[in-house]
C-alpha cells in the first residue's frame, strides 16, 4: 500500500529522483573506478528554478558522468542558464548540444590514438561546441598527438582562441610547429590571441605577428616578448596606454 502511494504521487516520485541525483555518484561506463556526482547545491537550484524540466536537466548531467566527461563544463552551463533566467527547455537543448560536442571530442581523440583525458576533453569539447571547424581541431590533435600532455593542451587552447578570432590556420600551425620543435610552448601561450588582437588594433598584420611569434618561440621567449618585438607592451594588452 505504501509502495502504491509513492508510485502514484508525482511529488514523491520527483523527490526520490532528486535524492538519487544528490546522494548517488554516477559511475562512468568507462570504468568502475571513475565516479562523479552532480553538485548538491546545483541540483537543488535546478529543482527550485526549472520546474517540470528539472529531471530532464539532471538526467543529462548524469549522462555526462556516465560517459566519463568532465562535469564542470556542463554544470557551469546550467548555472549560467539559471542565473540568466534562460528557459529550462533551452538549457536542456544546450546540454544536448554539449553532450554531442563532447562525444565527438572523445571520438576525435581516440581516432588520433589519444586517451580521452578530462582536461583534453574539456578544451576540445568546448572548441567543438563553440564552432571551431572540425578540420582545424582534427588536424591539430592528430599532428601533435605525440606531444607531452601539458604542451599539447596549451597548444590546443591557443588554437581554439586563435580560430575563434579568425586567425589563419596555416599561420597558427606555423607558430605551433616552431613552439613544439623548440620545446618552448609554455602555459602562457594559451592566450597568445591577446597579442594578436592588440596588434590588429595597431595595424600589424597577422602574418607579421606569426613571424614574430615563431622567432620568439625559437628563442624560448614568451608572448610578451612578441608584443615587445612588435612595438607595444604588456600594458597595451589590458587596454591601458603604455604611458599611463
Amino acid at each position: 500500500m505504501v509502495a502504491m502511494n509513492i508510485c502514484c504521487n508525482p511529488r514523491l516520485v520527483s523527490a526520490l529522483v532528486l535524492a538519487l541525483f544528490l546522494c548517488v555518484p554516477a559511475q562512468s561506463a568507462k570504468g568502475a573506478d571513475s565516479q562523479c556526482a552532480v553538485s548538491r547545491e546545483l541540483a537543488e537550484r535546478v529543482r527550485e528554478s526549472a520546474a517540470d524540466q528539472a529531471e530532464a536537466i539532471l538526467s543529462r548531467l548524469a549522462l555526462a558522468c556516465d560517459e566519463g566527461f568532465p562535469l564542470a563544463p556542463f554544470e557551469g552551463k546550467v548555472a549560467e542558464g539559471l542565473a540568466k533566467r534562460v528557459p529550462p527547455s533551452v538549457i536542456v537543448t544546450t546540454l544536448d548540444r554539449k553532450l554531442d560536442a563532447f562525444g565527438h571530442a572523445a571520438a576525435m581523440l581516440r581516432q588520433c590514438g589519444l586517451a580521452a583525458r578530462p582536461d583534453a576533453l574539456a578544451v576540445l569539447g568546448a572548441g567543438i561546441f563553440d564552432g571551431v571547424p572540425d578540420a582545424t581541431l582534427n588536424g591539430y590533435v592528430c599532428a601533435y598527438a605525440d606531444q607531452e600532455p601539458g604542451p599539447f593542451l596549451w597548444g590546443l587552447e591557443m588554437l581554439c582562441f586563435l580560430s575563434r578570432a579568425g586567425f589563419d590556420d596555416a599561420l597558427t600551425r606555423s607558430v605551433l610547429d616552431a613552439g613544439f620543435e623548440a620545446g618552448s610552448l609554455t602555459r602562457d601561450w594559451r592566450y597568445f590571441v591577446r597579442v594578436v588582437l592588440a596588434a590588429r588594433q595597431r595595424g600589424v598584420s597577422d602574418g607579421a605577428v606569426a613571424e614574430a611569434a615563431r622567432a620568439v618561440l625559437r628563442d624560448h621567449g614568451s608572448p610578451s616578448d612578441v608584443s615587445t618585438r612588435l612595438g607595444f607592451t604588456d600594458r597595451d594588452l589590458t587596454g591601458r596606454s603604455s604611458g599611463s
